[in-house]
């Protein structure tokens, strides 16, 4: 094989490439997808509608007198599920315009805080926080999140920012929790940035977890941050 898909992506497509020689003229394959009944198969191949899980595939160049060759087979890979998708910011919570669906606020938000259709990565609105002396601000999600020890966790969010002081904090928090206990807290610091930039992280699951929150902050005296196109994959 000449190409396959990186060991872990929230994708649900995955494009193959492979090629093979042989004296009596071009030969063709034979594909199986975990085991699967194999099927003719040509190259580039793009698998979709992938579930989340480990996959591998199986291919086999056969020559035109139909002798099948040995079964080259590609690394295993991941799809990992998606369990949280632009975090619901695109919708705003009923008698709450400014609040976006299944979020909660914390500190206390000026006029200016909260949803925003003027400034956004991608959808219709991202969530606007600016800074005030003294004033922390943030916005949390918790998500239902049943993993073992050693699952891969990948928080990423785009973020925007105008007139950040030195001091104080931007950033994008990730802590996973077992019940009541937290197991591991990481944090993304925003940068700086005139434009939309993309922020991943990931994290090894040192222990069992049952629910992951996600937190958004901006802690600084002055400036903005505009958040948007949230996402959390295992």
């Amino acid at each position: 094989m000449t190409a396959t898909p990186p060991a872990r992506s929230a994708a649900t497509s995955a494009t193959f490439a492979f090629s093979a020689t042989d004296g009596s003229g071009a030969p063709t394959f034979r594909c199986s997808l975990d085991g699967a009944t194999p099927r003719t198969c040509t190259s580039p191949l793009v698998l979709t509608g992938l579930r989340p899980g480990s996959h591998a595939l199986a291919v086999v160049a056969v020559d035109r007198a139909g002798n099948a060759g040995a079964s080259t087979t590609s690394p295993r890979f991941t799809v990992q599920a998606e369990r949280l998708r632009n975090g619901g910011l695109d919708q705003a919570r009923a008698g709450a315009r400014r609040l976006p669906v299944a979020w909660t606020r914390g500190g206390r938000w000026s006029r200016r805080d909260g949803r925003t259709t003027a400034t956004r990565a991608q959808g219709t609105a991202s969530v606007l926080l600016t800074g005030q002396r003294g004033r922390a601000k943030s916005l949390a999600q918790a998500v239902p999140l049943v993993a073992a020890t050693g699952d891969v966790i990948a928080l990423s969010y785009r973020v925007r920012t105008s007139g950040q002081p030195v001091r104080g904090r931007c950033e994008a928090r990730l802590a996973l929790l077992a019940g009541r206990r937290t197991v591991s807290t990481r944090s993304l610091p925003c940068g700086s940035d005139a434009g939309f930039r993309l922020r991943t992280l990931s994290v090894v699951t040192p222990a069992a977890t049952t629910r992951a929150v996600v937190t958004l902050v901006y802690a600084r005296a002055s400036g903005r941050a505009w958040f948007d196109d949230v996402h959390l994959v295992q």
